[in-house]
């Protein structure tokens, strides 16, 4: 199991944007076998995302609607990296909420 997933703007070259963001969440000491574990390290997959599509799509004059996209793809592919079932079964459950709450 890797010990650090890496979050980072999948949209930065579509955006023009020099600089693409990247975060960095530390899995240490986390058991992705546990949903409680996956929960916790979701929940910091989800913060770092949400902060580097921030950052890089503050000056985009559609931003909510790149930034939901960037932070869908991130977690999507931190998500991959970690390899966890638990962690992908959490990621699709939480997906599809999102999706029947934005209809």
């Amino acid at each position: 199991m890797k010990n650090i997933l890496i979050i980072s703007a999948a949209f930065a070259v579509f955006a023009g944007a020099a600089h693409a963001q990247e975060a960095r969440v530390s899995l240490r000491g986390e058991d992705l076998t546990t949903i409680e574990s996956a929960e916790r390290v979701y929940e910091k997959l989800e913060t770092a995302a949400r902060r580097v599509c921030r950052a890089q799509f503050e000056q985009s004059s559609v931003a909510l609607h790149h930034q939901r996209t960037c932070v869908k793809q991130a977690l999507a592919t931190a998500v991959a990296q970690a390899n966890s079932p638990t962690l992908a079964a959490l990621d699709d459950k939480r997906q599809k909420r999102v999706e029947l709450a934005s209809r």
